[in-house]
């Protein structure tokens, strides 16, 4: 989770995605989220690899996106009754793309083996070798260990 942090430090800070204040939980899987998305971004550009590539080779790294966007959406909805699942993950879509294209900006201005270069592929690595379901507890146990609660991802 260290890492996680300080690459979400480094890259980007992710808006908050509903009007509501940042909950614990919310603002663990929002790290997680953009850490995510950073090494997703940093596959992408320096890599050259699409999510085609990575559904087919690299399933930890696709089941940890799953994950946390289920869980995210999950808390999100919850905050904003209003919102569907449909809405819910058009928002993080969003963010994922915002994310996204900063990343590669500062990866096409500062290079891939620049800080945040290294950073995001720190990222990558992380994603790739953590299975989802010892993630998911890493996040749940951080969650837990700052006070906050546990909400059920959506179903998506």
């Amino acid at each position: 989770m260290k890492k996680i942090l300080l690459i979400t430090s480094l890259m980007i800070t992710i808006p908050t995605l509903v009007a509501a204040k940042v909950g614990v939980e919310e603002a663990v899987l929002q790290q997680a989220f953009a850490g995510y998305h950073v090494a997703e971004a940093y596959d992408e550009f320096c890599n050259k690899k699409t999510f085609d590539d990575r559904a087919k080779n690299n399933p930890n790294m696709v089941g940890n996106m799953q994950m946390i966007v289920s869980r995210l959406g999950g808390v999100v909805k919850k905050q904003n009754a209003k919102l569907n699942d449909e809405m819910a993950m058009g928002a993080l879509r969003q963010a994922a793309a915002g994310i996204k294209g900063k990343t590669k900006t500062e990866l096409k201005q500062n290079g891939c083996e620049s800080k945040q270069g290294t950073a995001a592929k720190q990222a990558r690595t992380f994603f790739s070798s953590t299975k989802p379901e010892d993630f998911a507890a890493q996040l749940s146990n951080d969650i837990k260990a700052k006070g906050g609660t546990i909400t059920p991802p959506l179903k998506k």
